[in-house]
């Protein structure tokens, strides 16, 4: 573990890629690739394997949901033998599939399919590419859509109901070691279809691995080297109250979570003010850059001053995030935002100020205000100023990770703390890059939080928070209630990623175009939304109040009670206590310790300072020291540490009685879908109160107290009084 505000030097790099290639590359992952475990329950569907294909029965009513169809794979190239292992589940099945390359040379992958799914003509579905709003397709107008994971969608799952039933189908498998892509596609059968050859009609699922001559860009496709042996599982779960569709990801869920862990970052509930420094159509011969503000508060020209004071002096945010903050390239328009957003300031005398330790950013957080970078094409390299191209990040190029650690030093110096990563993307770069990018960079800057964008798949959301826009093109003309896309909290986050943190960016620029006149209040209603779904707010225009609204904590009120508490790793919710003891070590009180209800708000608890006398929690993920207990359920891209992300620091939540959380707790009333939930904790105002067990109270001190019930803050004060202030350098 790197202390806070220490940067690993250069000679350190080898090391640190040695470490993480180990942690992250080298180690088998067998043991999360097992099927499922047998389920209990009361037998809800019957699930029967016909020769190559299967089928899955209501039991009470005797009906096919999904009937005979399509065989288990298709398509598989020359070579590949594919044995079916069909296990049934009281709701549903699981099917193992294992791959083995017998030929010489390397084979394309082909697909798996499941249907036909009897739901009628008329399905809905949650749409996975965003945060989960309903989405309807009727069978006489729909042929196919396929969405590429990881770049298109956030998990590799589709979810598809009526009135009457939702069908929930995933697949797991180990895409850092098997390095392709999947696309998940949902189709239905023609009417002019020859029943003869393709079956009645109805809806298919199908996972796809490679172009099987359709055309269509497939960036990172599955071939299989001769004598590789591969496993997949295809997870298909049914349950007939349609509302409680989350349930049927569950397997997906507990795949996930043993292989990635859960969210490592320390979640900030503040909104974030947006600056753009420079803008396009500002861009002329007297200022080449584009530098946005006015007549004397050009940087190039009179200082960053101006700038910084701005944001020091402002009364309505702690947290501001700053665009262009170097300027535009002019010469290369199509190439903005420069991937040089901090380096500049070196290279260019008349931005040096940008440094300078009074007046420039570095001043910012003396000022107790939380500086933000946007970072413009982050894994999209450029070596000069004005480039005539850029080339797409390789983690293996060591040319590339010294560049992108020449802009980190220059922002760690400027004291950002949050760093926008723009483009951040499987287009870009595949994902067994990014992944192992992103955690080397998190270990590098240990005090930086980050955010992916565009939205981001479930795998990188465990490393970074993500971006997502609250406004869409297809707008409707009369604004009505759809003045931003934000209807519903970010579902599959909220199970798979609990402790998340999303940045919800809200624009009206659509309106304007569409000649829609903008209510003067319509921005403070819509900050407030956007937080009571569980969205950082970024207002692009101005907010009167921004002050006392915090961003939610939906996974509390959009996940069922039950799985919120389900298996032995997944104690969502409940903040590992995570410090660091005098000798170095970590000192865990888990959430089996410290059992805090779900759902309660308490009041607003102030953050650990690092003068406090005693330890400071961790910003970081906390690395595994020798004595440290293992985090079960954990492999190899587990991050040890805090489950649910908040790496034991008590966060700000929105105050009892404020509109944000009357907001969160009345919000499934307004959503057009039922959220897949039927049992959720109801938000509380009262204070977070929770029994603690006796181990956990002698580690902090506090057995023999008058009352077995303290809150987060307590035991944490506690803890802290019980070990001596770490060493700056200790690991």
């Amino acid at each position: 573990m790197i202390a806070a505000n220490r940067v690993l030097r250069v000679g350190h790099l080898t090391k640190a890629l040695a470490g993480i290639a180990a942690s992250v590359l080298i180690i088998g992952s067998a043991s999360a690739q097992q099927i499922p475990a047998a389920e209990t329950g009361p037998q809800v569907i019957r699930a029967t394997r016909v020769g190559n294909q299967f089928e899955l029965i209501d039991v009470a009513t005797n009906f096919p949901v999904m009937g005979l169809g399509y065989p288990f794979s298709e398509l598989m190239g020359a070579g590949i033998e594919t044995t079916v292992d069909f296990r049934p589940q009281p709701t549903g099945a699981d099917i193992a599939y294992t791959l083995v390359n017998n030929g010489t040379v390397p084979a394309r992958m082909g697909r798996f399919t499941f249907g036909k799914i009897d739901l009628g003509p008329n399905i809905s579905y949650p749409n996975f590419v965003r945060i989960g709003e309903t989405k309807t397709a009727d069978i006489n107008n729909y042929a196919y859509q396929g969405l590429m994971y990881p770049l298109g969608v956030y998990s590799p799952a589709w979810v598809l109901q009526n009135e009457q039933y939702s069908v929930g189908i995933s697949i797991q498998y180990p895409i850092l070691d098997y390095k392709h892509d999947v696309r998940v596609m949902l189709g239905s059968t023609s009417a002019t279809a020859d029943p003869a050859v393709y079956g009645r009609r109805g809806w298919f699922v199908e996972f796809r691995f490679s172009d099987l001559g359709e055309g269509r860009p497939f960036p990172n496709p599955g071939y299989m080297a001769p004598g590789e042996r591969r496993t997949y599982v295809v997870s298909l779960r049914i349950t007939k109250n349609p509302a409680d569709w989350i349930r049927t990801l569950v397997p997906y869920r507990n795949y996930f979570r043993s292989m990635y862990g859960g969210v490592s970052y320390r979640r900030d509930p503040r909104p974030i003010r947006p600056v753009l420094m420079a803008l396009e159509h500002l861009i002329s011969p007297n200022n080449p850059n584009g530098w946005n503000g006015f007549s004397r508060e050009r940087p190039d020209l009179y200082s960053f001053r101006p700038w910084v004071d701005n944001i020091k002096n402002n009364p309505n945010y702690e947290r501001t995030m700053l665009w262009a903050p170097t300027g535009l390239y002019d010469e290369r328009r199509d190439l903005n935002y420069p991937f040089q957003f901090t380096s500049r300031w070196l290279d260019d005398p008349q931005l040096a100020s940008a440094l300078d330790q009074e007046n420039g950013f570095p001043s910012v957080a003396r000022a107790g205000k939380t500086l933000g970078l946007w970072w413009g094409r982050a894994v999209q390299v450029s070596r000069t100023w004005n480039p005539t191209g850029m080339e797409n990040f390789d983690f293996n190029n060591r040319d590339h990770r010294e560049m992108a650690f020449r802009e980190m030093d220059v922002a760690v110096q400027a004291g950002a703390t949050d760093i926008g990563l723009d483009t951040f993307t499987p287009s870009v770069s595949p994902i067994w890059h990014l992944y192992p990018w992103i955690r080397m960079l998190r270990e590098r800057y240990p005090t930086i939080k980050f955010c992916t964008e565009p939205l981001s798949c479930d795998i990188l959301h465990t490393q970074a928070a993500v971006f997502a826009f609250g406004w869409s093109l297809d707008m409707p003309r009369d604004g009505g209630p759809n003045w931003n896309t934000f209807t519903n909290p970010y579902y599959l986050a909220d199970f798979l990623n609990p402790g998340h943190e999303t940045w919800g960016a809200m624009s009206y620029h659509v309106h304007r175009g569409l000649g829609i006149v903008i209510p003067p209040t319509q921005g403070q209603r819509d900050i407030e939304l956007i937080a009571s779904k569980g969205f950082v707010p970024i207002m692009m225009d101005g907010v009167a109040q921004p002050q006392n609204i915090f961003a939610a904590e939906s996974w509390t009120q959009s996940v069922p009670l039950d799985l919120q508490r389900g298996a032995g790793w997944n104690t969502n919710f409940t903040p590992n206590m995570v410090v660091r003891g005098s000798d170095g070590k970590m000192v865990i009180v888990a959430g089996s310790d410290v059992p805090v209800r779900p759902g309660d708000l308490s009041e607003p608890g102030e953050l650990p300072s690092p003068t406090v006398d005693g330890a400071v929690p961790t910003d970081a993920p906390v690395a595994a020291d020798a004595g440290d207990p293992v985090v079960e359920g954990s492999s190899k891209y587990a991050t040890f540490g805090d489950d649910d992300g908040n790496s034991g620091v008590p966060t700000p939540k929105a105050k009892p009685g404020s509109k944000a959380v009357k907001a969160a707790a009345t919000q499934n009333k307004r959503l057009k879908m039922a959220p897949p939930s039927s049992s959720r904790p109801q938000a509380s105002t009262g204070k977070a109160g929770s029994a603690v067990s006796s181990a956990a109270l002698a580690r902090a001190g506090l057995l023999g107290k008058s009352s077995g019930t303290f809150n987060k803050n307590q035991i944490l004060r506690a803890l802290q009084r019980m070990n001596e202030p770490a060493s700056p350098d200790a690991k």
